[in-house]
């Protein structure tokens, strides 16, 4: 497993319901677990080698309650509703 940092605050399973119900949608089991084990953040190993022949950096996965930071779910859902 990746290892995170500027992870978002440890989460409960009634925090990711609140999302899953704003959302009205339930998130995949997969994506629910990584919330719950990391809360998001930014990988330390960004540059994925696969496919070769295409460059790709992850600058970071969005967190749930994470205030103030690019990489805040909340912001971004209020950013972009709508569009």
């Amino acid at each position: 497993m990746a290892t995170f940092r500027n992870s978002g605050p440890s989460l409960t399973g009634a925090t990711v319901d609140e999302l899953e119900t704003r959302l009205g949608r339930e998130l995949p089991n997969d994506y629910r677990e990584f919330l719950l084990s990391t809360n998001g953040g930014v990988p330390q190993e960004q540059d994925l080698s696969k496919p070769a022949h295409v460059g790709i950096i992850v600058n970071g996965f969005f967190s749930l309650d994470l205030a103030d930071s690019d990489l805040s779910m909340d912001h971004a859902l209020t950013t972009w509703a709508g569009r």
